[in-house]
């Protein structure tokens, strides 16, 4: 494999934050319904229950013609809520935090608030993940899209901890950023003023914290219902003897005229997320050229992994993998570890495809020097690929 073997790197040691709870979609979904039926009660400055129950009704119908169902996603994270939320024995609707001044605005906390809470939050999961008890960590970088403290939960793990560690953050790729991440971590290996022998990487993710309980438009359904909240941390190392998936190539490439078909920017109250229907068609139209690109200089050729790599798509939506499948002309099974992590988790955002990874190299059916040929898009339209096998 010459030039890209020799400098390939390798993604290995995934763990998982078990500090997020899971429930099941069906249960969100029921739950959310309330949320935002209360939410356009106090909007509409009820008067009576009539008009409570009719508000109910016009929300379940818009939550079950446009919310993602548990045929699609059966299992969702979240840090916004706990058991005590589903009970069924209390009377009263139990809201999150963010909620709490809900009857003074139906929107809840400002950004501020939320942004505080990602950070208390976030400490708790990185302070699990670096325990005192591990080998010290020579570099960390920290990345996620749906927070921002400064200085961040890392900075101030690092410095209660007193560690020598150095850290870089990624901040605003949402769902690709893995991606520049690892080319992150590529440029530390390789850094000639440094001596690094692995560098870690820690995705937090907390989609819920933004979710707007006073809009019950079809975009915003499909959003609320098809993001969740996910943490993992993992190793970028060059050691050849490493197992995992080794990394030989990268690949970045934005579709023209497409920076309107997705969106995620500050408001006042929560990161707002757009997220157009024609995604899936963008997509479908670029995806093939840029593929072939992607393997323009590998030793194997894209017929090939057409044939025998495994795909780890990230899961945008259910119809991207689709798209993706059908142009391809890929195999169900060459797709379906993200079709199972869509299923058990949703979309969580850049956290999403480190759980594809960890997926495919726990799998005992798939064999070392198997390729692995990851995909994922984000805001720009931007589409990243990866070319590498799993070692």
């Amino acid at each position: 494999m010459g030039e890209s073997k020799r400098r390939g790197v390798v993604l290995t040691g995934f763990k998982e934050s078990k500090l997020i709870q899971r429930f099941p979609q069906n249960k969100l979904n029921n739950l959310f319904t309330k949320f935002i039926a209360s939410s356009k009660c106090v909007q509409s400055n009820v008067q009576n229950q009539e008009e409570a129950n009719q508000i109910l009704r016009n929300t379940h119908q818009q939550i079950e013609r446009y919310a993602l169902k548990e045929n699609h996603i059966h299992f969702r994270n979240t840090v916004l809520l706990t058991d005590d939320h589903f009970s069924l024995d209390k009377k009263e609707l139990k809201l999150p935090f963010i909620y709490d001044n809900f009857y003074e605005n139906p929107k809840g906390r400002t950004v501020d608030v939320r942004m505080r809470f990602f950070k208390e939050k976030t400490q708790l999961i990185l302070d699990d993940f670096f325990k005192a008890d591990i080998k010290i960590p020579e570099h960390i970088i920290f990345v996620t899209s749906t927070g921002y403290e400064s200085p961040n939960p890392l900075q101030e793990l690092l410095s209660k901890k007193n560690w020598e560690t150095t850290h870089t953050n990624c901040f605003a790729n949402d769902c690709y950023a893995a991606f520049p991440a690892i080319e992150m971590a590529i440029g530390n290996l390789y850094n000639p003023f440094t001596n690094y022998s692995e560098i870690d990487l820690a995705h937090v993710e907390f989609n819920s914290i933004h979710v707007d309980i006073s809009d019950d438009s079809p975009e915003n359904l499909i959003v609320m219902s098809l993001f969740g909240d996910g943490a993992i941390q993992y190793k970028v190392t060059n050691n050849s003897n490493a197992t995992g998936i080794r990394v030989d190539h990268i690949l970045q490439k934005l579709i023209p005229n497409s920076s309107d078909q997705m969106n995620w920017s500050l408001g006042s109250y929560q990161f707002k997320m757009t997220l157009k229907p024609y995604v899936p068609l963008f997509i479908d139209d670029h995806i093939e050229a840029f593929v072939q690109q992607l393997f323009k200089h590998q030793s194997i050729t894209l017929a090939e992994a057409k044939q025998k790599a495994i795909w780890a798509i990230h899961p945008g939506g259910p119809k991207i993998v689709d798209f993706i499948q059908q142009k391809l002309n890929l195999s169900d099974e060459q797709v379906i570890h993200s079709r199972k992590v869509l299923h058990n988790y949703g979309n969580m955002s850049s956290a999403t495809l480190p759980h594809i990874w960890r997926d495919i190299i726990d799998d005992d059916s798939i064999n070392k020097q198997t390729p692995i040929v990851s995909l994922a898009f984000g805001p720009g339209l931007t589409v990243y690929g990866l070319v590498g096998e799993k070692v």
